[in-house]
């Protein structure tokens, strides 16, 4: 499970799933360099190979993907950066410089 890429102007944010086996995304957390914002993913299948979108921002309900909320995260400056955790893990397992 890896950050494929963080869009800070089109607050998007893609997870991708390396893994040989589906994986659920129920607990998993996602947060900004701060952390000033962390969010807890649903429960979401995340085929071996698939990827996912994570929205946020006034335009988190237009098109496929999960809504974070509807207030920006990812537009502080080019320095922030998108981290992924496990469940029940403080360490982020991967990130990825917002551009």
């Amino acid at each position: 499970m890896f950050v494929s890429y963080c869009h800070a102007e089109s607050e998007r944010v893609g997870i991708r799933n390396d893994s040989s086996s589906t994986v659920n995304l129920a607990g998993w957390k996602i947060h900004d360099l701060g952390p000033n914002f962390t969010y807890e993913l649903p429960s979401y299948d995340l085929a071996s190979g698939g990827e996912v979108v994570l929205k946020s921002g006034p335009n988190a309900d237009v098109g496929p993907g999960i809504k974070l909320t509807g207030r920006y995260i990812w537009n502080n400056d080019e320095t922030d950066e998108a981290f992924l955790l496990e469940p029940d893990s403080p360490d982020p397992v991967h990130s990825a410089r917002c551009i």
